[in-house]
């Protein structure tokens, strides 16, 4: 519970700070940065829930593992980013040899 509450508060100050800077755009590629960044900063803070008692350890893996997901898609869509330029290079008449 404290997690979902703690991810709420990230998500408003995200939305007001995306609104102010526009830091990473409205690409798909940005906002998943930056809920990555999000995630990782709620792993942080439920290590130190739990290192102070204040969270069970149940609360740590999860974060763990949605920082872990997160992360895993963002690799997935930065992979198929560099596929989608070395496509459009060949297509324009670019060779490997």
């Amino acid at each position: 519970m404290r997690l979902v509450n703690s991810f709420l508060v990230y998500s408003k100050f995200a939305a007001k700070q995306s609104k102010k800077v526009k830091l990473f755009g409205t690409t798909t590629f940005g906002i998943w940065i930056f809920q990555t960044r999000i995630l990782l900063s709620l792993l942080v803070n439920a290590n130190m829930l739990f290192s102070n008692g204040m969270a069970n350890y149940l609360e740590v893996i999860t974060a763990q593992s949605n920082a872990l997901h997160s992360d895993h898609h963002l690799t997935a869509i930065t992979s198929e980013q560099i596929s989608a330029k070395i496509e459009l290079y060949r297509s324009l008449g670019g060779a490997l040899n």
